[in-house]
């Protein structure tokens, strides 16, 4: 399994580099998405988080004006609103009219950025729940330490 999807990896990237040739928009949309996991690379921030960051209604997708704004206001990037119809465009796969998760995450891996592990997708639940609930650590760890031992156990 892990030589069959090191092959089409490597097939993807040979494809993409014989279509950045032959189509200039192709590059300059692989150049952006590239420039996108980088950003969120550096500020080491994952796709679940960036996800949940841009999509200010909490509805699931990402609809065009949330896209546009994650692309202008959070991330800084200067684009035409005709670059951003083409970036828009390689990245609704489906041709919904919103992005899904899955969408968003798929288009990203490809250009390195990775998702967060299990145990980090844990602890950042876990923080996020604790900033709605405006909970402290203390008390979380109150609830989990039901017999006040001063630790808990697996």
């Amino acid at each position: 399994m892990k030589e069959d999807l090191e092959s089409l990896e490597e097939e993807f990237a040979i494809v993409t580099r014989k279509l950045e040739r032959f189509d200039q928009s192709f590059k300059w949309v692989n150049g952006m998405y590239r420039k996108v996991a980088s950003i969120l690379q550096r500020a080491e921030i994952s796709p679940l988080q960036a996800f949940e960051a841009f999509d200010k209604d909490q509805g699931g997708t990402l609809d065009k004006d949330e896209f546009f704004e994650a692309m202008t206001g959070n991330l800084k990037m200067e684009i035409t609103r005709g670059e951003y119809e083409l970036l828009w465009s390689a990245l609704d796969a489906d041709r919904s009219g919103d992005i899904d998760y899955k969408e968003f995450v798929r288009k990203l891996q490809r250009y390195g950025l990775r998702n967060i592990g299990r145990e980090e997708n844990i602890l950042y639940t876990f923080a996020k729940t604790m900033k709605k609930a405006n909970m402290k650590i203390s008390e979380m760890f109150q609830m989990f330490d039901k017999q006040n031992r001063g630790y808990i156990t697996r």
